[in-house]
């Protein structure tokens, strides 16, 4: 089974629409091949959520949504794939991608709004935690982002957040099937 988990409703319509997900609980989206769980933004509410659904060794879990970048080398819209993790204190590597760009993402506590020198490519809140969460049941574990912002202090609109996601349904779908 494919575990699709992302922090905002905005950003998992368009994978609802894309693979006819139904619903079967509040925030828990599903179809033969996938379940979809929507956990809401930040640690905390990623800690809570996760703990809903049932994991094994065999599942691919992927933690799927918005980040900041803190390059402009990276295109507001971009999917890229996650290949190292980290906090403030320390990292992990995952798996790379054949297809898209394997960056480093950091995970913080609250939005951020400037780039003090990063040692990382993307910023985000949920990708840290998700990843600890999960390392333990299974190795199959990816972190899928698309950049939304420069880390800019005005959150993305929503349809500004669907629509990026939209055009990217394809683009996910192959890192996801394969095809």
């Amino acid at each position: 089974m494919i575990y699709l988990f992302v922090a905002l409703k905005i950003e998992a319509t368009p994978i609802i629409n894309y693979y006819k997900l139904k619903k079967v609980k509040f925030n828990i989206f599903e179809n033969s091949q996938m379940k979809l769980l929507i956990c809401g933004i930040g640690e905390k509410n990623f800690s809570l959520s996760c703990g809903e659904l049932e994991i094994s060794e065999n599942d691919e879990v992927i933690n799927f949504g918005i980040c900041g970048s803190c390059t402009p080398n990276l295109q507001i819209g971009e999917m890229i794939n996650i290949s190292k993790i980290q906090n403030d204190k320390i990292s992990f590597t995952l798996q790379n991608s054949p297809n898209l760009k394997n960056l480093t993402l950091q995970t913080f506590h609250n939005p951020v709004t400037k780039n003090i020198n990063f040692s990382c490519d993307v910023v985000d809140m949920e990708g840290f935690v998700f990843y600890q969460i999960f390392q333990n049941l299974t190795n199959n574990i990816k972190i899928i982002k698309v950049v939304s912002d420069y880390l800019d202090t005005t959150i993305p609109k929503k349809n500004f957040i669907y629509g990026l996601i939209n055009k990217k349904m394809a683009i996910l779908n192959e890192e996801i099937y394969g095809k």
